[in-house]
């Protein structure tokens, strides 16, 4: 065998080791390259999975929120409609029924208003910025009307009674059979001090009347206030609902 003929052997069998080197090299390096593929694939679709998670917890607040906000809405709107209800009675029965359903109305309304991460009495729930330590001074309005709204007739009542008793009163003025029995002169008593004692005892009566019509304006007044307090409370819990809602999808999108 001549020397060129070996040499072209030899250059051959170097060719074919390279290329077999090559090839194994490049199979090595394609499943490495397919591995390494599959890790990115199987993170981006971990993260991808986590994102949509996160995505519906998300949905699965915000939905559960928006529930909370109109239940409570209807709870209120309830509540408020039975204490009207209850002032305008025109019977027992009538107050009795619309007195049980106060109560049951401001109970389920109380539920719904979690303790305050820092109480703090001097709040002012007209505030229309912000609902800081409102929900303990809420439930503390809540249970003021249900509490007073028995008292409601029973002024009533003593305002009748008294309203009755000064027209007693004018009536034993005009009547001197009635004059003679009346339990607050005496015979002893000049015309004068009669006078001044019969115009002393219906201001009297007058005042009383006067003090009880106050007490119970107040409570109907707290009713309007409560209606505007929830209204405030509540627009301001949709808004941060909102607000909450918004950023969660610009994070999750």
């Amino acid at each position: 065998m001549s020397p060129e003929v070996h040499a072209a052997i030899i250059a051959a069998g170097a060719s074919v080791i390279v290329s077999i080197f090559n090839f194994i090299h490049n199979c090595i390096q394609a499943k490495k390259n397919k591995n390494f593929q599959e890790k990115v694939t199987d993170i981006i679709q971990s993260k991808e999975d986590q994102r949509t998670k996160m995505q519906i917890n998300a949905n699965i607040v915000w939905s559960a929120r928006v529930e909370w906000i109109q239940n409570v809405r209807n709870v209120t709107s309830e509540f408020i409609t039975a204490v009207n209800d209850f002032v305008v009675s025109e019977d027992d029965t009538a107050r009795k029924q619309n007195l049980e359903l106060i109560r049951a109305k401001s109970n389920l309304l109380i539920l719904y208003f979690g303790p305050d991460k820092h109480p703090d009495t001097n709040i002012d729930l007209f505030n229309p910025t912000s609902n800081v330590s409102k929900n303990e001074n809420i439930v503390k309005f809540i249970k003021n009307i249900c509490e007073n709204a028995p008292a409601y007739f029973l002024r009533q009542t003593f305002i009748e009674d008294y309203h009755n008793n000064i027209l007693h009163c004018n009536s034993c003025k005009a009547s001197s059979d009635m004059y003679e029995n009346c339990d607050i002169i005496n015979p002893s008593m000049s015309n004068d001090e009669v006078e001044k004692s019969c115009t002393a005892q219906i201001d009297n009566y007058s005042k009383k009347i006067e003090d009880l019509r106050q007490e119970n304006q107040k409570f109907k007044d707290n009713i309007q206030d409560f209606a505007e307090i929830m209204r405030i409370y509540l627009k301001l819990e949709w808004e941060r609902a909102k607000e909450w809602n918004k950023e969660s999808t610009e994070i999750y999108s």
